[in-house]
Order: structure tokens, then C-alpha cells, then sequence
């Protein structure tokens, strides 16, 4: 399977006649055609980011609409940039079959991305989805087989205390002889939250902080 690389806007004829640009930020796409006359994207399907084709989106330089069409080549959208992301991101959900992911500090629908759109040093991390928040920007990684989230999407300042919590946590079952499931078991009832709701992914900036510190005094 190929490499995904996300395009750079150099990679976009005129790049700053092309609002397309924008839409890369948005929606996970890779430069398979350009004529000059307008680029073809291709956005990946339920093989998500490898060479089997899902969506193409075109810009059409004449009249500045985008074009969207299905794998087979028939139209399904031509409009605004708007229009053409959200009818992209729709057209992601059905074919990898995931759930609509809720920002919880906006209120507006997640989109999908890849892990290419925010890691363009780590190929390990490329072709791994991504829920963001059009809005914040705030974002949550997939499992790797199922594509669903993580958890809740969540900001630099939560991503960096439920990394602190990952590793003041993991300290328990690591090295004080306890199962994971266990030690998931032991924060669960100490946090007085339910066993399925105990998740790091899932957890606020106050559980952070709540966790990391039973974790301490356990492992102190």
C-alpha cells in the first residue's frame, strides 16, 4: 500500500488563485492529477489514505465552483468550498462507517482528517484518522483497526495533561504489579466514576489533574 503524503500548496497550480488550498487543510487529499487548467484530488475511501480511490474533488478555474464526484466518476456536488467539505466529510462517515464525534467546547460536528494534515514529520503517524474540530481545532486520534475516536477531542493544554496522567497512570500497572484492567478497576472506583468511563482519552482537564494525583499518592 502507498504512502499517504498530504499535498503541499506548492503542489496546487497558482496556489494563491486556488482556494483549494483550504480545503486541504480540511479534508485528507492527495494531488493525483494537474493540468494547469485545475487540479484533481483524490480523497481516500474505506481503505482511508492507501490507493484505492473513495471521492475526487476538482476546483474548476473557469467559474471557481468545486466539483465532488463518487469513485466512478459521477457528480455528486458542485458549489462552494463549504459545500464541497461538508459534502466530503459526509461522504467519509458513510464509507468508513463511523459515528459523528460532538466538539465539546464548540458544539459543532468533528471532521475527519489525517494524521498527515498534523504530523508531516512522523510517517508512522500519516495515515492514522483524526477527529478535529473545525472550529478550535481541538482533535482525538482513531483505534487504529475499528477507526472510531479515541475519546473526546481536546485541546494543547488537555492533550498535555491527559499525556501527564498517561504517564503518572501507567507507573501503576507497569511497575506495582497490577493487571491494566486492575488498575483501570482501582482509578475507576478511587474517582467515583463507572469502570467504562474510565479513560483517559475520555477525561476533562479536572479528572487530569484528579487522576494524576491518586496515581502519585498510590505509587508514592
Amino acid at each position: 500500500m502507498n504512502q499517504f503524503r498530504q499535498p503541499t500548496a506548492g503542489e496546487i497550480a497558482n496556489p494563491a488563485m486556488f482556494a483549494l488550498k483550504d480545503i486541504m487543510k480540511r479534508v485528507p487529499c492527495e494531488v493525483v492529477q494537474n493540468t494547469g487548467v485545475g487540479p484533481h484530488l483524490e480523497i481516500p475511501g474505506r481503505e482511508i489514505l492507501g490507493p484505492r480511490p473513495g471521492l475526487t474533488l476538482s476546483y474548476m478555474k473557469y467559474n471557481g465552483d468545486y466539483a465532488l464526484a463518487d469513485s466512478g466518476g459521477a457528480m455528486i456536488y458542485r458549489g462552494h468550498a463549504e459545500g464541497a467539505i461538508a459534502k466530503a466529510q459526509a461522504g467519509l462517515h458513510q464509507l468508513l462507517g463511523v459515528p459523528r464525534l460532538d466538539c465539546h467546547y464548540c458544539n459543532v460536528d468533528t471532521e475527519i482528517i489525517s494524521g498527515a494534515m498534523l504530523y508531516s514529520g512522523r510517517p508512522d503517524l500519516q495515515r492514522k484518522i483524526m477527529y478535529r474540530c473545525p472550529k478550535c481545532l481541538a482533535y482525538v486520534g482513531s483505534h487504529d483497526k475499528t477507526r472510531m475516536p479515541l475519546g473526546t477531542v481536546a485541546r494543547a493544554p488537555l492533550r498535555k495533561l491527559r499525556k501527564q496522567c498517561h504517564e503518572a497512570f501507567d507507573r501503576i500497572w507497569k511497575r506495582e504489579g497490577l493487571s491494566r484492567s486492575d488498575a483501570y478497576a482501582w482509578l475507576a472506583d478511587s474517582m467515583g466514576i463507572p469502570v467504562a468511563a474510565c479513560h483517559i482519552a475520555m477525561f476533562d482537564e479536572e479528572q487530569c489533574r484528579l487522576a494524576i494525583e491518586l496515581s502519585k499518592r498510590f505509587a508514592a
